[in-house]
Protein backbone atom coordinates (compact mmCIF):
# COMPACT_ATOMS: atom_id res chain seq x y z
CA UNK A 1 0.00 0.00 0.00
CA UNK A 2 1.16 3.26 -0.73
CA UNK A 3 0.00 6.96 0.47
CA UNK A 4 1.18 9.69 -1.73
CA UNK A 5 0.45 13.86 -1.15
CA UNK A 6 1.71 16.59 -2.28
CA UNK A 7 2.54 19.97 -0.74
CA UNK A 8 2.55 23.08 -2.50
CA UNK A 9 4.70 26.10 -0.89
CA UNK A 10 5.60 29.11 -3.05
CA UNK A 11 7.91 28.01 -5.64
CA UNK A 12 8.84 24.57 -3.83
CA UNK A 13 6.16 21.68 -3.66
CA UNK A 14 7.09 18.46 -1.15
CA UNK A 15 5.55 15.10 -2.33
CA UNK A 16 5.14 13.02 0.83
CA UNK A 17 5.58 9.27 -0.04
CA UNK A 18 4.42 6.91 2.72
CA UNK A 19 4.30 3.11 2.50
CA UNK A 20 5.73 0.47 -0.49
CA UNK A 21 7.42 1.82 -3.24
CA UNK A 22 7.40 -0.94 -5.46
CA UNK A 23 6.53 -2.08 -9.11
CA UNK A 24 3.08 -2.80 -7.93
CA UNK A 25 2.50 1.07 -6.73
CA UNK A 26 5.38 3.20 -9.29
CA UNK A 27 2.35 3.93 -11.93
CA UNK A 28 0.64 5.75 -9.18
CA UNK A 29 3.75 7.29 -7.52
CA UNK A 30 4.81 8.34 -11.31
CA UNK A 31 1.76 9.67 -12.08
CA UNK A 32 1.50 12.56 -8.97
CA UNK A 33 5.78 12.52 -9.88
CA UNK A 34 4.70 13.83 -13.60
CA UNK A 35 1.41 16.20 -12.63
CA UNK A 36 3.57 18.22 -9.91
CA UNK A 37 6.65 18.41 -12.35
CA UNK A 38 4.27 19.64 -15.00
CA UNK A 39 3.46 23.03 -12.55
CA UNK A 40 7.16 24.13 -13.22
CA UNK A 41 8.24 24.61 -9.45
CA UNK A 42 11.79 25.75 -8.76
CA UNK A 43 12.00 23.05 -6.46
CA UNK A 44 10.35 19.35 -6.60
CA UNK A 45 11.30 17.37 -3.07
CA UNK A 46 10.13 14.10 -2.03
CA UNK A 47 10.14 13.16 1.67
CA UNK A 48 10.16 9.58 1.96
CA UNK A 49 10.79 9.09 5.15
CA UNK A 50 8.21 7.07 5.94
CA UNK A 51 8.99 4.60 3.38
CA UNK A 52 9.11 0.88 4.28
CA UNK A 53 9.98 -0.65 1.21
CA UNK A 54 11.70 0.20 -2.01
CA UNK A 55 12.52 -1.77 -5.21
CA UNK A 56 15.33 -1.63 -7.86
CA UNK A 57 12.49 -0.25 -10.25
CA UNK A 58 11.43 2.73 -8.10
CA UNK A 59 14.79 3.69 -8.21
CA UNK A 60 14.80 3.59 -11.48
CA UNK A 61 12.03 5.53 -11.91
CA UNK A 62 13.49 8.07 -9.50
CA UNK A 63 16.31 8.35 -11.78
CA UNK A 64 14.17 8.76 -14.77
CA UNK A 65 12.90 11.70 -12.77
CA UNK A 66 15.71 13.20 -12.25
CA UNK A 67 16.14 13.65 -15.98
CA UNK A 68 12.63 14.78 -16.56
CA UNK A 69 13.24 17.52 -14.04
CA UNK A 70 16.93 18.39 -15.09
CA UNK A 71 15.37 18.62 -19.06
CA UNK A 72 12.31 21.62 -17.11
CA UNK A 73 15.09 23.47 -15.34
CA UNK A 74 13.30 22.27 -11.89
CA UNK A 75 15.72 21.23 -8.75
CA UNK A 76 14.99 17.69 -7.42
CA UNK A 77 15.44 16.98 -3.56
CA UNK A 78 15.13 13.90 -1.43
CA UNK A 79 14.37 16.16 1.77
CA UNK A 80 14.09 13.65 4.10
CA UNK A 81 14.95 9.23 3.97
CA UNK A 82 14.60 6.89 6.56
CA UNK A 83 18.08 4.28 7.63
CA UNK A 84 17.10 1.92 4.64
CA UNK A 85 17.10 4.35 2.18
CA UNK A 86 20.25 5.86 3.37
CA UNK A 87 21.57 2.87 3.02
CA UNK A 88 20.47 1.90 -0.75
CA UNK A 89 20.80 5.56 -1.69
CA UNK A 90 24.90 5.62 -0.89
CA UNK A 91 25.37 1.85 -1.92
CA UNK A 92 23.78 3.34 -5.88
CA UNK A 93 25.86 6.48 -5.16
CA UNK A 94 22.45 8.12 -6.02
CA UNK A 95 23.85 11.49 -4.35
CA UNK A 96 25.98 12.38 -7.42
CA UNK A 97 22.70 12.95 -9.40
CA UNK A 98 20.00 14.20 -6.98
CA UNK A 99 20.23 16.51 -3.78
CA UNK A 100 20.09 14.51 -0.78
CA UNK A 101 19.46 16.06 3.07
CA UNK A 102 17.94 15.72 6.31
CA UNK A 103 14.62 17.66 6.62
CA UNK A 104 15.36 20.61 9.01
CA UNK A 105 18.33 21.82 6.40
CA UNK A 106 15.89 21.49 3.90
CA UNK A 107 13.57 23.35 5.31
CA UNK A 108 16.14 26.16 6.54
CA UNK A 109 17.62 26.07 2.92
CA UNK A 110 14.17 25.92 0.68
CA UNK A 111 10.92 26.66 2.98
CA UNK A 112 11.91 29.33 5.94
CA UNK A 113 13.54 31.42 3.58
CA UNK A 114 10.36 32.73 2.40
Amino acid sequence: MISISAEEINDVIVIHIKGILTIEHIKEAEEVWLEQLEKRPKILAFELSEITEVDSVAINHIIKLVRAAAEMDVKLIICDTNEQLEKIFKVIKLDRVITIMPNKKFQDEYIRRI
